[in-house]
């Protein structure tokens, strides 16, 4: 905002944070809330197995920070006044959050969680947030793991870490963001045509040719067809 070039450009009454997992997190973190270390030891105590939330460290190290951050202890806030409202999926961490830790959380959030999420304990994870958040909406997302809320792994990211380019079974990432490619395009044909109608009476419009009007209306009605066609054959009804 400070930046000479785009602060200018930016409206201070529409900042939203989005994140993912230790993103989705520090996006929480930013707007109010304070995490107890303690909290999450107590949780981890209870739990069996290691897991992101829960890992060997956590459970073997006792009083001692698992994460080494001195400020998990509950006693500071980083909160930003300038956010207005967040969007976060596969939130991490949920257990180190009491309903004091994030009393101070204002601005509405959407909290996605993933039903198949093989890295989190959902969904208590979840359920930390969605209890202790005041204005606090969720959507479960069935079919999903941690990770396919992420962007398609390149080439290379899916040889370097295959595990978080790996779809849970039914689920096919690339096909989910193609669709909505799609329905983006679709969108903007009907959009664009729906403009246009609107505008034809204008006495500045010009597009009165029969050219002009089959390519804005014809393109129009095709994207409206292959748009209802589309959300018909959606292959991410388990996605966000």
């Amino acid at each position: 905002m400070v930046d000479a070039a785009i602060g200018g450009h930016i409206d201070a009454a529409l900042i939203a944070a989005l994140g993912h997992s230790a993103g989705g997190f520090t996006a929480i973190t930013a707007a109010g809330s304070r995490p107890n270390v303690q909290n999450l030891l107590a949780y981890c105590a209870g739990q069996t197995q290691a897991s992101l939330t829960c890992p060997e460290t956590a459970r073997e190290q006792g009083d001692e920070d698992p994460l080494h951050v001195k400020f998990l202890f509950g006693g500071v806030s980083l909160k930003d006044l300038r956010l207005k409202a967040l969007a976060v999926s596969a939130q991490a961490i949920g257990p180190m959050f009491d309903a004091a830790g994030l009393a101070d959380v204002d601005v509405p959030v959407l909290i996605f969680w993933a039903g198949e999420d093989g890295s989190l304990n959902e969904p208590d994870n979840s359920r930390f947030y969605l209890d202790g958040i005041a204005r606090v909406s969720e959507r479960k997302t069935p079919g999903l793991g941690h990770f396919t809320f992420l962007s398609e792994c390149s080439d290379f990211l899916r040889n370097v870490a295959p595990q978080i380019c790996t779809d849970p079974e039914g689920i096919d990432l690339a096909a989910i963001v193609r669709w909505r490619a799609q329905l983006g395009f679709d969108a903007f044909l009907c959009v664009h045509a729906l403009v246009h109608w609107l505008m034809s009476g204008d006495a500045e419009y010009t597009f009165h040719s029969p050219l002009s009007k089959t390519m804005n209306f014809g393109a129009g009605v095709v994207g409206l067809v292959h748009l209802l066609l589309a959300v018909r054959a959606n292959p991410g009804r388990n996605a966000p």
